[in-house]
Parts: structure tokens; C-alpha cells; sequence
């Protein structure tokens, strides 16, 4: 349940984005999380839906270090794409939520920290919020998974823990071991997360490599990550993982990103085909 206790009984228990000021489709919603302790902030994109329309599939789109719920809308330029490939018949209708991590520092790396559960903000409490937002998005609705960076490394890890949830997901330019984002966690023993054990993602992947639905995994050829990405593609290919993996031209930027949005989207159409 999402809701806090001690509010006047007419307050919303989320809060949208007037639909007189909405634009391309985008929607934003802010409710609070019990998983964070604080209000949680989501940004959707929902394309035109029939009232008839039913279990339409879900994309969820994780943001990198200091993004925010808005930077896959008016970074990324998810709506654009969307409909556009929706236009030429290259994929269905698709909703895509867009969540802010909801960390008080930098980036959390979508993991428990300092009492704060961003991990099942997003597993949990972003379905819900989007469920009852969008009636089209049922229970029975596809989910899918995917990321950007410290984004990317949320989608892997999460698909490989919570294998039963997703029908498939995807990473750009990932960090693959928490430890490459531990400067901004603090001095050591302040409560980040450790490197090792349940924040890896590895460590799920080698329990549930027979159930991980397929993965797509990008690097660009001048991204300072192509490395450490590599390694996790031979790890995954050794334990038997499937999923794809490609360097194309780029870096680590949101040039890069735009451009394998198109790719990720596909991709979800073909699992769902």
C-alpha cells in the first residue's frame, strides 16, 4: 500500500501532472513509497490507448548517476521514439515509466541503503503507481527492464534476482560491480552497500542463470566502461545466460543512448512476438 498515515483524509494519495499542461504523451506522478520513506517521483509516458485495450506491455527505464524520473523523457527522448515506432509498425503500445531512483545522494545503484529500499521502489511500488494509473497496464501486462549506466546496472541485477518478473531486459553502458560507485556512497562502514554478495550481479546471476529472461546488453567502443562490460558478457556467456551483446560506435553520453533506445524497444518487440 502506498500511502501515508497521519494525512488529511482528502489528500491524493498520488499526485499527477495536470493533463491540461501534459506534453507528448508524458505524465508525471509523485506518491509516497514506504520502500523509500519519502515521496517517490515517476515519469510515464503513455501512448494513445482505447478504453478496450487490455495488458499492454510495460517498460520500465532506469536513469543513470544523478539522473531523476525526468532524465529518459527530456534526455533521452523516449516519447519521440516511441511513438514514432509504434507509427511504422515496429513495435505495439507500449508504456514506458521512467522512475527517479530516490536517493539522497548521487545515485543509489537501485539497492537498500541507509533504510531506504530502492530496490523494491522499483520491483513493487512503480508497478502498483503505474497499474493504478494506466487501467490498460493489468496484473498480466509484459514487464520489461531496462537501463543506462547505474540504470543498467539496476536492470541486470534486478532481472537476475527477480527473474519471475520480467519477460526481458536491457543495459547501456553499465557499470557492472557496485564498487565503481562507492566514492559516492560515503567514507567506508556508512552504510552503503557492500561490493560482494546480493549487490552483485553475478551473484544472482549464477543462482538463476536457467530462469533469467533474455538480455541485451551495449557498450560503446569509447565508453571507459567497455571493459569491465566485456568481462560481464564472458561471465554471463559462461554461466550459460542468455542474452546479446554489441559495441557500437559511441561513448558515454546521451547521444549514445538515444540511439540504442530504438534497439532496446525492438528487442522487447521480438520477445513479446
Amino acid at each position: 500500500m502506498i500511502s501515508m498515515p497521519g494525512l488529511l483524509a482528502d489528500a491524493p494519495e498520488i499526485e499527477t501532472s495536470d493533463p491540461l499542461f501534459e506534453f507528448e504523451h508524458l505524465r508525471f506522478a509523485s506518491a509516497y513509497s514506504n520502500a523509500l520513506q519519502r515521496r517517490g517521483e515517476i515519469c510515464l509516458f503513455i501512448p494513445p490507448l482505447t478504453p478496450e485495450s487490455a495488458d499492454i506491455p510495460l517498460v520500465l527505464l532506469l536513469h543513470g548517476f544523478n539522473g531523476n524520473a525526468w532524465s529518459w523523457a527530456l534526455q533521452g527522448g523516449v516519447s519521440k521514439t516511441a511513438t514514432a515506432l509504434v507509427k511504422s509498425h515496429e513495435i505495439r503500445p507500449m508504456v514506458v515509466a521512467m522512475p527517479g531512483d530516490g536517493s539522497l545522494l548521487a545515485n543509489s545503484g537501485y539497492l537498500p541503503y541507509l533504510g531506504r529500499d530502492h530496490e523494491h521502489w522499483v520491483v513493487d511500488e512503480v508497478l502498483d503507481i503505474t497499474r493504478k494509473l494506466v487501467k490498460q497496464v493489468s496484473n498480466t501486462s509484459p514487464v520489461f527492464l531496462a537501463g543506462l549506466s547505474m540504470g543498467g546496472f539496476g536492470a541486470l541485477r534486478l532481472a537476475a534476482k527477480y527473474p519471475d518478473r520480467y519477460l526481458g531486459a536491457a543495459a547501456h553502458s553499465p557499470i557492472t560491480k557496485i564498487q565503481q560507485l562507492e566514492p559516492s556512497y560515503g567514507p567506508p562502514n556508512s552504510g552503503g552497500p557492500e561490493g560482494d554478495g546480493e549487490s552483485s550481479i553475478l551473484f544472482w546471476a549464477e543462482r538463476n542463470a536457467r530462469t533469467i529472461p533474455p538480455l541485451q546488453l551495449t557498450c560503446g567502443k569509447d565508453d571507459p566502461l567497455i571493459g569491465e562490460c566485456f568481462q560481464l558478457h564472458q561471465s554471463l556467456k559462461h554461466l550459460g545466460v542468455v542474452h546479446t551483446y554489441d559495441e557500437p560506435n559511441g561513448d558515454h553520453s546521451w547521444q549514445y543512448w538515444r540511439k540504442c533506445l530504438p534497439g532496446t524497444l525492438r528487442f522487447f518487440e521480438d520477445l513479446l512476438s
